[in-house]
């Protein structure tokens, strides 16, 4: 998607230092105008997925919204920037268009709606997980047994599923985790020492703000999850706000909810005074995120690869850059699970050929055959369970996270070559000749030919008579 950014009012010096900050979006066209009349011109420069404009001061809302007309663009906003402070504004610019570059256009987002966009690709409703069904507290999420349905009718934009969904396939328009991720990379391009990133709602009415302090609306605090926390802590370079100007009257208040239990539970990630993240209630409380801001901030400084804005293996670096803290946590708002495979397993493969995630795999040796989980990929749809024709299989809620900090995959089970007892050739692995046998053996049958080849099985007729069998080999 491309971004044109217009320039209104500022000066060449001031443009072109702006303009030098968007260089890590490459997606940007800026284009400067000085009057009315270049309007017309601007939309002919290409077909933008997103406008903002970039005025030197107010100027009247229609003057601005006959340029989005021309250009017809699927988002559109405008920032005023100051003259007294360059590297503010810069901030400002850089965060703001990060955030546009990175919106879900597969629609029209210039009214902003609340309700989530289904990713179809990603969503594993027809595996069976039911995560955003069961957080959802209006009913808006309903669906067959192949796809789920978002019923708009019944959605407060609340943004719990969302923040429930383990691998991203709810997303708010105007607040994806691909724009959460460039909201902070643009917050840590910044050379302001002091920096934070306040996120709040549209009744977050934010007048100013002090130097280094940039505001990001999102539809609601309810739609950050445990991995936007686990992110933030690990990658800003500074402090993130969260903001509820009104939590008693708040239409959302379900989904506030959650965001407070998530924040709870992530507490004991941190160190003792670790306050990267920090919540703030109330119509004046504005005054103490002010006074948190000027606070200096621990950073962590585990790096690792970038993060992808992909959910769940963002999730998953952040919490191996966190990997110095204990990793014993008990919480329901955590999703991750480790798979337990009983002795009726016969390693049918059945579980490996129908995860949707690639979770489970079959390594086959030299002389045996491995059953192997990741922890990481794993999102506890059960579609492994429902399909194990022997009932072998069970998924259970872990805290334990040390496979996936020390990216290890979790050997289920191992099973070794069966030959044949005559002539030695290799017939496949042991456990599923036990299981034939011994279900032969319950039915009063005997199980000797199994562990036979079918050659050595005809042979042994042809010696001995049918009513010897091969059981005279033993």
């Amino acid at each position: 998607m491309r971004l044109g950014v217009v320039f209104y009012g500022l000066s060449e010096t001031y443009m072109g230092y702006l303009v030098e900050h968007l260089e890590p979006w490459r997606e940007v066209q800026p284009v400067c105008y000085q009057n009315d009349s270049q309007i017309a011109e601007t939309a002919e420069f290409g077909v933008w997925g997103g406008l903002l404009v970039v005025a030197g001061k107010q100027q009247p809302g229609n003057r601005f919204l006959d340029l989005a007309k021309l250009v017809n663009p699927l988002a559109f906003d405008i920032l005023i920037v100051q003259d007294d402070d360059w590297e503010q504004s810069a901030l400002k610019l850089v965060v703001q268009a990060g955030k546009m570059l990175k919106a879900d256009l597969s629609h029209r987002v210039i009214d902003y709606p609340q309700a989530p966009v289904l990713l179809r690709a990603s969503c594993r409703w027809s595996s069976g997980c039911r995560h955003c069904y069961l957080a959802c507290p209006f009913g808006a999420i309903r669906g067959e047994a192949t796809a789920l349905t978002i019923i708009h009718e019944n959605c407060k934009g609340c943004g719990a599923c969302t923040s429930a969904c383990p691998v991203g396939a709810l997303q708010m328009p105007t607040a994806t985790d691909a724009q959460f991720l460039a909201m902070i990379e643009g917050l840590n391009q910044s050379p302001i020492e002091q920096k934070s990133l306040l996120l709040t709602c549209s009744a977050g009415s934010v007048e100013k703000t002090p130097r280094g302090m940039v505001v990001g609306k999102i539809p609601c605090l309810g739609l950050l999850g445990i991995s936007h926390l686990a992110i933030a802590t690990t990658d800003i370079v500074g402090h993130l706000f969260t903001y509820c100007p009104y939590p008693d009257s708040c239409p959302h208040v379900s989904g506030l909810a959650g965001y407070l239990e998530n924040m709870d539970f992530f507490s004991t990630f941190l160190p003792t005074g670790h306050t990267v993240v920090k919540h703030f209630a109330g119509p004046g409380s504005f005054q103490e995120v002010v006074k948190f801001h000027h606070e200096p901030v621990q950073v962590f400084s585990n790096q690792g690869p970038p993060f992808s804005g992909e959910r769940r293996p963002d999730l998953c670096q952040a919490i191996k850059r966190l990997h110095h803290l204990p990793v014993a946590l008990d919480s329901d708002r955590f999703s991750f699970y480790r798979a337990v495979v009983e002795s009726a397993c016969t390693l049918c493969g059945s579980c490996t050929r129908i995860c949707p995630e690639g979770a489970i795999r079959e390594i086959d040796r030299a002389f045996s055959k491995q059953i192997l989980f990741n922890m990481a990929k794993c999102v506890g749809c059960g579609e492994c369970v429902r399909n194990c024709p022997e009932e072998a299989i069970r998924l259970e809620k872990t805290f334990d996270l040390t496979p996936i900090i020390e990216e290890k995959l979790v050997l289920l089970l191992e099973d070794t070559v069966m030959k044949c007892r005559k002539c030695g050739k290799t017939l496949g692995f042991s456990y599923a000749f036990q299981k034939i046998a011994s279900r032969l053996a319950d039915g009063g049958i005997s199980p000797d030919a199994v562990f036979f080849c079918e050659q050595c099985k005809q042979l042994a007729v042809q010696e001995k008579g049918v009513s010897h069998g091969v059981r005279t080999w033993f």
